[in-house]
């Protein structure tokens, strides 16, 4: 398969890693971090931040995630960008050829998602999985690098990061938000459904430029 278990020693994109801490903005009471970044935000200029100006206690949640960021930026004191592995929301059909349809859509057409499918000697891919590019964390380079056999899956074969980094490329340059202009409300509610938080917002923001209504989405 697509697949290489054996131990690396070094870190690329496209590998593949279980229980990892993931930790995102949305776990951040924000309105907590806007009082006080507004009460002292005067001195900033002239003071920078007080070292002691705010404390925030997060819980991480575990996620199994793939490597988004470039072999060539994966380095020490930088941080590693991954895309959150999941379930698929959609079942895979048992007909061969309407399952391979829904492979093909995903490769080829969603950008929104990535293909990887199971292997039954890998415990967290027993099942195909969906690589979700609109749930990202971050992790530091040295959390991994001292600790690659503990959390380390699959590294894929190099036939497969090719369509994988292509994957990742029409992701990055996609005018994905553009077609929302085109569904009248009731065909955008249902597409509005698909989104995340972040994407919404950029729907929002692409709206009020163009002096529409945002839906209901209740």
């Amino acid at each position: 398969m697509i697949y290489n278990t054996e131990i690396p020693n070094n870190l690329e994109q496209g590998d593949i890693y279980r229980n990892l801490p993931k930790i995102t903005p949305i776990q951040l009471n924000f309105l907590e971090i806007k009082e006080i970044w507004l009460k002292y935000s005067k001195e900033f200029d002239e003071k920078g931040v007080p070292s002691d100006l705010i404390s925030l206690k997060v819980q991480p949640t575990i996620a199994n995630g793939v490597i988004i960021s470039q072999s060539c930026d994966i380095r020490p004191n930088n941080s590693i960008l991954f895309g959150e592995l999941k379930e698929s929301k959609d079942k895979f059909s048992d007909n061969v050829i309407k399952r391979i349809n829904q492979i093909k859509k995903i490769l080829y057409d969603e950008t929104k998602n990535h293909y990887f499918p199971f292997n039954l000697s890998i415990e967290i891919l027993k099942t195909p999985k969906i690589l979700d590019f609109s749930s990202f964390f971050l992790i530091p380079y040295e959390f991994l690098k001292d600790n690659i056999k503990n959390y380390f899956v699959a590294r894929l074969n190099p036939e497969a990061r090719i369509v994988f980094c292509e994957k990742i490329s029409r992701f990055f340059t996609r005018l994905a938000f553009e077609r929302a202009i085109y569904y009248n409300d009731l065909e955008l509610r249902e597409y509005l459904k698909e989104l995340s938080p972040e994407e919404l917002e950029l729907i929002r923001d692409l709206f009020k430029r163009i002096d529409r209504k945002f839906p209901d989405m209740d």
